[in-house]
């Protein structure tokens, strides 16, 4: 039963290399909901907003614990191979790729916020569409 689990699912060492690409997928597709079902779609909304800036919080923190001590989380310094086909890379320069990623997008989100004419712009579809982006 365990055989036919390995094959079907990746192992706990993608998903742990893989987070903050799913992490800003999920706050993508969180924010755009958000923004639809609360208030006005055409006005910009802080809950989508707030959505996105939390969502980027583990693409900033796992690469900087992977890169800190690689071994030290069940990944025993070995990247995990492409799943299905899939083209993932999850090596040193890709977790720092993450890293620059998440910090960007924190920085865009936090600039628009902080300024009249930004904060016009931070739409849901905005913020959804900056996370689709950079996953």
């Amino acid at each position: 039963m365990t055989e036919t689990l390995n094959l079907v699912f990746p192992p706990a060492a993608f998903y742990l290399h893989s987070a903050p690409i799913l992490a800003m997928l999920l706050g993508g597709l969180v924010a755009l909901l958000a923004g639809v079902f609360r208030g006005n779609p055409d006005r910009p909304n802080m809950l989508a907003y707030q959505v996105g800036f939390i969502s980027c919080f583990p693409a900033v923190i796992v690469p900087l614990l992977l890169l800190a001590a690689p071994g030290s989380f069940g990944s025993n310094t070995v990247q995990p191979p492409a799943w299905l086909g899939s083209g993932f890379l999850g090596d040193q320069i890709s977790q720092f790729t993450f890293l620059i990623v998440g910090l960007g997008t924190m920085f865009t989100l936090f600039m628009a916020e902080i300024s009249n004419a930004g904060r016009q712009l931070l739409r849901p579809e905005l913020v959804c569409l900056l996370l689709f982006a950079l996953s």
